[in-house]
């Protein structure tokens, strides 16, 4: 079992050598029995949902040891330092988390990309993340003023968007196209026109998910344009380019793009407003809800592009970890450790524990 945060696996792959991250290692650990097997996948998912609430989760979830959050404080400069000293030894790294938390602050957001040179770098970014997801496979691209359509809905055929896809095709028009997703007849043909370049659409649907209930009117107000929507009584077959609106530029990825449209910077800071006032009324979970929202629609990030080698993948989860865990640390420490990790490890092992002590395993 690995029980470093820092702890680093060697293995071949083809003439070389890669270096891999434990949390990659867990992952991927396969067993001789079907009920080992499930077990340990069981275990990692729940160890998963541990890192997702605080940096660490993960493998203090898996090594299945005693969790004590007595004695609780509140850390001080040293007891930071130390903590970073423990996700990653290398000191360009932790100059280069000072730096880029000066610029962010505690809160910014930090996207983490593979450098097209030898070079790190990092980069103040005016624009606005948007965690989604490519109906189809794409490279990243930079889009100079598109056009972008917001659709309350799922599209079932492609004969309700021809006559948009028509006009977008004898316009050369680029266009994302943002949806609760779409058929698999639809997503093949706008793939295959999108390889031949007979059409310049990037299409993205909203993840199934609690948190991106109202991501698509987030989306509207960045970039200022009316959802459409077979409750409004609008009908698909009659949309053209008029119902989509041009915003300065777009930064396509698989699982997200990068919106800036700096004119409607005064509504999204009034949607903002809004948002902030509504968290002294509700309940934690959504306040929790309302606060990511806030912070998608904060328009500040910091993009650190890493050099393409075998560290890649360690240097990138030592920073995510460590961005994670300044934010945090001030809910508390205890033992060199976040109160915060030993609270979510403790609570999801039970909760896995009781689950696994219920599940029957069938062998073959």
């Amino acid at each position: 079992m690995i029980n470093q945060l820092n702890s680093t696996i060697l293995t071949r792959a083809g003439a070389g050598v890669v270096k891999n991250t434990a949390l990659q290692f867990q992952n991927c650990v396969k067993f001789l029995t079907k009920k080992q097997q499930i077990e340990h996948d069981f275990a990692v998912s729940y160890a998963l949902r541990a890192e997702q609430i605080s940096s660490g989760g993960f493998l203090r979830s898996m090594q299945n040891d005693v969790y004590n959050v007595e004695n609780c404080t509140i850390p001080n400069v040293s007891d930071v330092e130390c903590l970073i000293s423990k996700y990653t030894k290398n000191q360009y790294i932790q100059k280069l988390i000072k730096h880029v938390l000066n610029i962010a602050g505690k809160n910014g957001k930090v996207l983490i990309e593979k450098s097209d040179t030898d070079t790190t770098s990092v980069e103040l970014v005016l624009g606005n993340h948007i965690t989604v997801n490519s109906l189809f496979k794409i490279k990243n691209a930079v889009l100079s003023r598109p056009r972008i359509i917001c659709i309350d809905g799922y599209i079932e055929s492609i004969s309700e968007i021809t006559n948009l896809l028509e006009e977008c095709a004898k316009t050369k028009q680029t266009l994302i196209l943002v949806s609760h997703g779409a058929s698999d007849d639809v997503v093949n043909t706008l793939n295959v026109n999108f390889l031949q370049k007979t059409l310049n659409i990037y299409c993205y649907n909203i993840p199934k998910d609690l948190n991106s209930i109202n991501l698509l009117k987030d989306i509207a107000v960045i970039s200022n344009c009316d959802i459409v929507s077979k409750f409004k009584g609008q009908i698909l077959n009659s949309l053209s380019l008029n119902d989509a609106v041009q915003v300065e530029e777009v930064i396509c990825y698989n699982d997200s793009f990068l919106l800036k449209n700096s004119k409607t910077r005064h509504l999204v800071q009034n949607h903002i407003i809004l948002l902030q006032n509504r968290l002294k009324n509700e309940t934690d979970d959504v306040q929790s809800l309302l606060t990511k929202r806030i912070r998608t629609l904060s328009s500040l990030y910091v993009v650190i592009r890493l050099k393409n080698d075998n560290n890649f993948i360690v240097n990138s989860q030592a920073i995510d970890y460590t961005i994670r865990m300044l934010r945090t640390c001030h809910l508390g420490i205890t033992n060199e450790k976040l109160a915060a990790t030993e609270i979510s490890a403790s609570l999801l092992l039970k909760k896995c524990s009781e689950q696994l002590e219920n599940l029957i395993i069938l062998e073959p």
